[in-house]
C-alpha cells in the first residue's frame, strides 16, 4: 500500500497594522511547518515551531524582512512580471507545438499515402515479371 507524500506548509509571517512583519504561529499544523529563515528543521508541532520563532536565526530574519521590505516588494513585482513573460512563452510555444504536430500529422499521412502507392506500384510491377515480358504492353495496366 502506497501512502501519499505530504509537504509542509511554509511559514509565512503576519503584517501588523504598522506594516511590519510579525509572527504567528499557526494553530494547526497538520504536516509541519517550514520556515524560510534558513532553518532546514520541518517543525511537527505548535510548542516546536513556537519555540524555533525564539531562536536567533529567526529572529535576525524576521528583522532582516522588516528591513528590507522595500526590495522584497520590488523583487516580489518583478518576479510577478517574470511570471507573467514565462506563462505567455508557454502558451506560445505549445501552440507552435500544436501546430507542429499537426503538421506532423499532415506528413506521416501522405508518407503513408506515398507508401502505399510504391506498395501497389511495386505489386504490379512484381505481376508484370511474373507473367514474363512478352506479356506486358506499354501503357497495358495490370490489375
Amino acid at each position: 500500500m502506497s501512502e501519499l507524500a505530504t509537504i509542509a506548509e511554509l511559514y509565512t509571517p503576519s503584517v501588523n497594522n504598522e506594516g511590519r512583519y510579525i509572527d504567528s504561529v499557526p494553530v494547526n499544523i497538520q504536516h509541519g511547518i517550514r520556515c524560510p529563515c534558513g532553518s532546514n528543521t520541518v517543525f511537527k508541532s505548535r510548542p516546536s515551531f513556537t519555540t524555533h520563532t525564539t531562536s536567533r536565526r529567526h529572529v535576525e530574519w524576521l528583522e532582516r524582512i522588516n528591513n528590507d521590505q522595500r526590495n522584497y516588494l520590488a523583487e516580489n513585482i518583478r518576479l510577478t512580471e517574470q511570471i507573467t513573460q514565462q506563462r505567455r512563452l508557454v502558451v506560445s510555444l505549445s501552440n507552435q507545438l500544436e501546430v507542429v504536430r499537426t503538421e506532423l500529422r499532415a506528413e506521416q499521412t501522405r508518407a503513408d499515402t506515398i507508401k502505399a502507392e510504391l506498395d501497389d506500384t511495386k505489386n504490379k510491377l512484381i505481376q508484370c515479371l511474373m507473367n514474363g515480358p512478352n506479356n506486358y504492353t506499354k501503357g497495358n495496366k495490370h490489375d
